[in-house]
């Protein structure tokens, strides 16, 4: 109010006071560790045993994070990872009216990824995989954000 920024979690906090300075160190490393950091980390890991991914040791340390896929899609958890957080996060970014718009295109893009790759074991997981995503996609449009006070 009067030039002064709350913030919108908790209108009692005003951006830039000391409380919030305290915590923004630990936000900007928060942004850069989860966005990037544990993609990366997923990434190198998994490349590094790719090779090996059927042996009992890779399976127990890294399975999870691959054994649904066929063997040449040891990353598409990567992909998923990402498009969740375009869809949770990114997507934030965009001007209001575009967001509906873009994030269906982002559902449809990877929707066709899915249909063209199969990239999982069992087809009932790439069927349910396709099911969610058209049921993600046509979510109705978030209301308009509040007003700014």
């Amino acid at each position: 109010m009067a030039g002064t920024s709350y913030l919108v979690a908790d209108f009692t906090l005003i951006c830039g006071d000391e409380k919030w300075n305290q915590y923004l160190p630990l936000a900007i490393v928060a942004v850069f560790v989860y966005p990037i950091g544990i993609p990366v980390f997923l990434f190198t890991s998994l490349h590094s045993v790719r090779k090996r991914l059927a042996m009992p040791k890779t399976i127990l340390r890294w399975g999870l994070a691959y054994d649904a896929y066929r063997s040449v899609f040891w990353w598409w958890e990567l992909l998923d990872m990402i498009s969740k957080l375009f869809l949770t996060s990114l997507l934030g970014f965009f001007p209001a009216e575009a967001q509906c718009g873009v994030g269906m295109a982002v559902c449809g893009i990877y929707l066709l990824a899915i249909l063209v790759a199969a990239p999982y074991v069992r087809r009932i997981d790439d069927r349910m995989c396709c099911v969610v995503q058209v049921c993600v996609s046509a979510q109705p449009q978030p209301p308009a954000p509040a007003p700014r006070l």
